[in-house]
């Protein structure tokens, strides 16, 4: 990988560290991780994240100097399987020292991926929008629904729907507005974790929740 794109891997990370600091999921994924780490551990989650989705031909798109950016995985048919001689998801969260949080990181998408099954059955043609974050500084100034608007305009090209999980009502109710339709509630770390994602016993979990947009 290049410089300019590495450098652009690590600003879209930091970016989102910000922007998903304080969402349930993130929380959740880093409860094993020492408080004191935990800035540095979002960043070098993030930074996974974004390695394992451009494996796949995710683009990163930014807005106004990375103070907005998102992340689109292809439908299944123009993306690919990850390069035989590169490292896995999980190997690469063991180089990056987050090997305690594997158990809730896989909790998550064993959840969701139930969500997407009812939707879609066995079709894999659709957008998947992986992350949409906005620097806390910047909320308010529509940069972040001006990248769902690129997305929603490369998926009316293609003739494709759009998917995604909010795991916010702040989030949920963004998508809403731009035509967005619930199509399911997850509850994740039922038993185990608060609505915040903090881990707690006898907790009720938190909500995320499947998200649809069709082409007109």
């Amino acid at each position: 990988m290049t410089h300019d794109f590495e450098q652009r891997l690590d600003r879209a990370s930091c970016l989102l560290a910000d922007a998903f600091q304080s969402d349930p999921s993130i929380t959740y994924s880093l409860a094993s991780v020492d408080p004191h780490r935990r800035n540095d551990s979002c960043r070098d989650l993030f930074r996974v994240f974004l390695h394992a989705a451009v494996s796949r031909n995710a683009s990163i798109d930014e807005t106004d100097e990375c103070l907005s950016c998102g992340v689109l995985t292809p439908p299944k048919s123009k993306s690919q399987s990850p390069q035989p001689d590169k490292p896995g998801f999980k190997e690469m969260l063991f180089d990056a020292g987050l090997a305690p949080c594997l158990h809730e990181l896989l909790d998550i998408p064993s959840q969701t991926k139930i969500c997407k099954q009812k939707v879609f059955g066995e079709e894999d043609d659709y957008f998947y929008i992986f992350f949409v974050g906005t620097a806390e500084s910047a909320r308010g100034r529509r940069l972040g629904s001006a990248i769902l608007k690129h997305y929603q305009g490369m998926a009316r090209q293609a003739k494709l729907p759009i998917y995604l999980e909010a795991g916010t009502e702040y989030s949920r109710n963004l998508y809403n507005a731009l035509g967005f339709v619930t199509v399911g509630e997850i509850v994740i770390g039922k038993g185990k974790a608060a609505p915040d994602g903090t881990l707690v016993a006898n907790g009720p979990g938190f909500k995320m929740w499947g998200m649809i947009w069709r082409p007109e």
